[in-house]
């Protein structure tokens, strides 16, 4: 069994991998650490604003990524075009600034096929839901990684960002939910 939700929609259950200052909004200005790496596989990339399809299977990922987390195909995953979400729990959680040298250097390593989109520390992610459609076809999987956990220290001494890739730190939104109180 792949452990998906059978759903006419992909709304539901989801994660953030950050911690925020309690009793504040959901958004990067109140993000005090980032506790895992999370790459969106969307079958594709837009590129000059053309689309470019992309059927990279998940396995070439897991070649290039030999790091411990989990690996699962998103609501609108199909044979033909794949799209899937690979978490990589981090050995320790990181600054906001140091998930974007992570993420750059990462999304560089597999040759930009990850979702820039969705690179924000503070992106909510939807938890592994398919149609029943798609449950009884067989196509939603889940897959455990095996590796080294992932930290800070994959990233080389050498690798640089570009000024374009500076760490922009969004305004608030009023709309963000609030974080919950601190617990112990």
């Amino acid at each position: 069994a792949s452990g998906h939700v059978p759903s006419e929609n992909k709304l539901g259950d989801a994660i953030i991998a950050a911690t925020f200052t309690p009793g504040t909004r959901l958004e990067q200005a109140n993000l005090t650490s980032v506790t895992a790496l999370i790459l969106d596989i969307d079958g594709g990339r837009r590129k000059n604003g053309v689309f470019i399809p992309d059927t990279t299977p998940v396995e070439w990922f897991i070649d290039k990524l030999p790091y411990a987390g989990i690996a699962h195909t998103s609501y609108s995953h199909a044979p033909d075009k794949p799209k899937f979400r690979l978490i990589f729990p981090l050995e320790k959680p990181i600054t906001v600034e140091e998930h974007h040298r992570l993420w750059s250097y990462i999304h560089r390593l597999v040759e930009e096929k990850p979702d820039p989109s969705c690179k924000n520390p503070d992106r909510l992610f939807f938890m592994p839901r398919a149609s029943p459609t798609a449950i009884a076809s067989g196509w939603p999987w889940t897959r455990v990684l095996e590796g080294t956990w992932l930290s800070m220290e994959a990233v080389p001494e050498s690798f640089h960002l570009a000024d374009s890739q500076a760490v922009a730190i969004p305004s608030p939104e009023a709309s963000a939910p609030l974080a919950p109180p601190a617990t112990l």
